[in-house]
C-alpha cells in the first residue's frame, strides 16, 4: 500500500500543535483533580474535629490514620500545584535566568530528593545571567538536567547543584557526590537521555556535557546569556 504524505504541513508545526494540546489536556486534568483533592483535606479535617470532640473509642488510633492519609492527601496536592504551576504559558517568550528557574523547581526538586534520600545544595552566582532563551525551553532543559543528576545520585549522597556566569554565557554545573567513605560512584547517565540533552540544548544554542572526576559524576548546562 503506498504511503499518503500530507504536503504543505510542517513537521515542527504538527509537534508544535500536539504538544500545546497535550499540556491543555494535562492543565485540564490537574484541575480535574486539584478540585476533589483540596474538597476531601477540607472534610478530613472536619472528621478529624469531630473524633476529637466526640470522645469516640480508641480516638488516638483513628487520629493517627486521618494523620496518614492527610499527610498523603498533601503530598498529591503539592504535586498537582506543582504540575499547574509548570504547565501555565504564561510569561513563556520571556527570556530567564537559570537561578529563577531553580527557584520556580525547588519544591519539586525538594520533594524527589527527600523521597530518593539526598541531601540538596545549591550555589548560586553572585552576578545573575539571563538567557537568550525562552522561559519553557529553559525550564524544561534546567528540570530534565537536573532531576536526572538527582536520580543517578547514589542514597545519602549529596546533588551539588551550582550557577556561574563565564564569558556571555550561563552555566549550570550539577554534580552527584557520593556519600563520603562511600566505595560507590554515581551512575552513568543514559546514552539515549544524553543524546536528548544535547539536542535540546542545541536547538536554542547551548550545550550540555557530562563529565566525571573520580567518584563525582557532573551534568553541565550551558546557554549563552547576557548580564541583566
Amino acid at each position: 500500500m503506498a504511503s499518503v504524505q500530507m504536503s504543505g504541513l510542517d513537521p515542527r508545526e504538527i509537534r508544535n500543535n500536539k504538544l500545546d494540546l497535550v499540556e491543555r489536556l494535562a492543565d485540564d486534568l490537574a484541575h480535574e483533580i486539584k478540585n476533589p483533592l483540596h474538597s476531601m483535606v477540607i472534610n478530613l479535617e472536619v472528621l478529624r474535629r469531630r473524633i476529637g470532640r466526640a470522645g469516640v473509642h480508641d480516638a488516638d488510633e483513628l487520629l493517627r490514620f486521618v494523620g496518614v492519609v492527610n499527610a498523603e492527601l498533601d503530598r498529591v496536592s503539592r504535586r498537582v500545584e506543582i504540575l499547574l504551576r509548570l504547565l501555565r504559558p504564561d510569561r513563556s517568550g520571556e527570556p530567564v535566568t537559570i537561578q529563577e528557574i531553580l527557584d520556580e523547581i525547588l519544591e519539586l526538586l525538594e520533594i524527589e530528593r527527600e523521597r530518593l534520600g539526598v541531601s540538596l545544595e545549591i550555589r548560586a552566582a553572585t552576578e545573575p545571567l539571563r538567557g537568550y532563551v525562552g522561559r519553557e525551553p529553559g525550564r524544561q532543559l534546567v528540570l530534565n538536567v537536573v532531576l536526572s543528576a538527582l536520580e543517578r545520585t547514589p542514597p545519602r549522597g549529596r546533588l551539588v547543584v551550582e550557577t556561574e556566569p563565564d564569558a556571555g554565557e550561563a552555566r549550570l554545573r550539577v554534580r552527584s557526590v557520593p556519600p563520603e567513605g562511600s566505595p560507590g560512584s554515581a551512575a552513568a547517565l543514559d546514552p539515549e537521555r544524553l543524546a536528548v540533552f544535547r539536542a535540546l540544548a542545541e536547538a536554542v544554542g547551548g550545550r550540555v556535557e557530562d563529565l566525571r572526576s573520580g567518584t563525582v559524576a557532573e551534568l553541565v548546562l550551558t546557554l549563552p546569556a547576557r548580564a541583566v
